[in-house]
């Protein structure tokens, strides 16, 4: 099963969804009332900003560094290499 993503070694840039679509991360903020850490980030198919937990709970594995749930080897977000498309199919 895929290791979820350490919270310190978070990068900011442009990530694969695992459905395809694509979305800019920007960093990583903290809730002021449960000091949980998000993402910011911004969707390019939506066109609008975003946050999302960086790590699931067992009852909502859908955080940002959680596996894709169709696929526990891959991740719900790939960090596009620098110097590839983003356009590219996955």
């Amino acid at each position: 099963m895929m290791q979820r993503l350490d919270p310190t070694g978070f990068q900011a840039g442009v990530y694969r969804h695992y459905k395809g679509g694509l979305y800019t991360a920007l960093g990583l903020v903290e809730h002021h009332d449960s000091r949980e850490r998000m993402v910011v980030y911004f969707s390019h198919s939506h066109g609008s900003w975003n946050v999302r937990p960086l790590l699931g709970t067992p009852t909502d594995p859908d955080g940002w560094s959680d596996p894709s749930p169709t696929d526990p080897h891959r991740p719900r977000f790939e960090l596009v290499p620098p110097g590839e498309s983003a356009d590219a199919p996955p």
